[in-house]
């Protein structure tokens, strides 16, 4: 089934564009069970990445049906192999699209509460009380600051 086939014409996903974004998402982040950690593809992830994703749906529903144009047949008959050497393929192929699935995938993953108790980080906005960040040894920054200016001045 090719996206055009199953597309509502609406924003949201249809149930085959779904598929393969929970599919891709689960690859980019999988679970870690012995972390007691969900993927990317948990139920409550997924619904805040799809939903940062639908703040720009051209972009979203353009890389679903680039990785699904570049399917030798139907995604969802795919053995686990073949979509492992597609997603490499849709990597190399389609970087932006990429790039934009993984970094809504990360915003997302990193944004859920369950991630961040772990990783050690209090769930709450960054602001106004901001976090405490650990004073590093501002001396590393010397060797760049004696290099001086690496750019050409404009007239």
């Amino acid at each position: 089934m090719n996206i055009s086939d199953n597309n509502t014409g609406t924003n949201a996903l249809s149930a085959h564009e779904r598929e393969i974004f929970v599919f891709l998402v689960g690859c980019i982040i999988p679970s870690a069970k012995d972390l007691d950690l969900p993927g990317a593809d948990d139920p409550v992830i997924i619904e805040d990445i799809i939903a940062i994703g639908q703040q720009n749906t051209s972009n979203l529903k353009k890389l679903i049906c680039e990785l699904d144009t570049l399917a030798p047949g139907d995604f969802q008959d795919l053995t686990s192999r073949e979509k492992a050497a597609l997603i490499h393929e849709f990597r190399h192929q389609c970087t932006h699209s990429a790039l934009f699935l993984e970094t809504i995938t990360a915003t997302g993953y990193y944004r859920d509460p369950r991630v961040l108790e772990h990783i050690g980080v209090e769930v709450r906005p960054p602001f106004p009380e901001g976090y405490h960040v650990e004073q590093g040894d501002w001396g590393l920054l010397d060797p760049v600051r004696e290099r001086g200016p690496i750019f050409i001045m404009p007239d």
